[in-house]
């Protein structure tokens, strides 16, 4: 039996924890703690950071083989909050990524899910001005947010 510096009590409560059901914004608040912990260099998130990535990188790769798209090369688009804001998690996710499936290839969403969703009510409100809706959302947006960077 391994001995876990916070305990048997602690460790119970995590595993129950872990196995309940939870509102996504726990599990956002958590994953952000971890990512900055793995930032920092702890062990236990870079692992975490490093076997989540693993696991989707395993399922991209399973739905790639489902649908028969080895070969061709596409942009996979990331959008979660991991993604987007953890580069220890990015790095992770790309060369895992690479291994199986390098035809392809990674980027971040330089915004949040909810500008493309904008963008496509708006284009289908005033389709003529395709190119000036698209202009002045992207101008607003960044009023708001900053683009993340797409590299690994």
């Amino acid at each position: 039996s391994k001995d876990y510096a916070f305990g048997s009590g602690r460790l119970r409560r995590l595993v129950n924890f872990s196995l309940a059901p939870h509102d996504r914004s726990v599990v956002a608040a958590l994953a952000r703690i971890v990512a900055e912990e793995a930032e920092r260099g702890d062990a236990v998130a870079l692992r975490i950071l490093e076997e989540s990535s693993r696991a989707l990188a395993d399922t991209v790769w399973d739905l790639v083989d489902l649908l028969g798209m080895h070969g061709e090369t596409y942009p996979l688009v990331a959008g979660g909050s991991l993604a987007l804001r953890s580069r220890v998690y990015w790095k992770h996710f790309c060369a895992h990524l690479a291994e199986k499936t390098p035809f392809l290839k990674p980027v971040r969403a330089p915004w949040p899910p909810v500008v493309g969703n904008a963008l496509v009510l708006l284009l289908q409100l005033d389709p003529q001005n395709a190119s000036r809706t698209r202009a002045r959302l992207k101008e607003t947006v960044r009023a708001f947010y900053s683009p993340t960077d797409s590299s690994p």
